[in-house]
């Protein structure tokens, strides 16, 4: 079930340019990245950058889709509904890309 408050907080959090920067990097990638690939991409370390994945993990807005010792794979939550916010990113492809289910 998607969650349209969702889209509040997201909008909400728009005011800073680093947090859009990351929404916006993860939206155009379309698949779960690590905090390195992030980091490379959006301009910031990563000390800082997994602070602001951080309060977005805590907003319900990117989740953590794998996990070892030394890596963390992050995408934007399946609980949004993207498609409400693809205006702010024009270049981006459709989120998510593809998501196969072999159940």
């Amino acid at each position: 079930m998607k969650d349209s408050s969702s889209i509040t907080r997201i909008l909400m959090l728009f005011r800073d340019t680093t947090i859009m920067k990351v929404i916006e990097f993860l939206y155009i990638e379309g698949r779960p990245c690590s905090l390195r690939k992030i980091s490379r991409n959006v301009g910031l370390n990563h000390k800082n950058l997994a602070k602001y994945l951080d309060l977005l993990l805590s907003k319900g807005i990117v989740e953590v889709v794998y996990e070892e010792k030394n890596i963390r794979l992050y995408r934007l939550s399946e609980s949004i509904d993207w498609e409400e916010l693809r205006a702010l990113f024009p270049a981006a492809r459709s989120y998510p890309k593809e998501t196969t289910s072999s159940k």
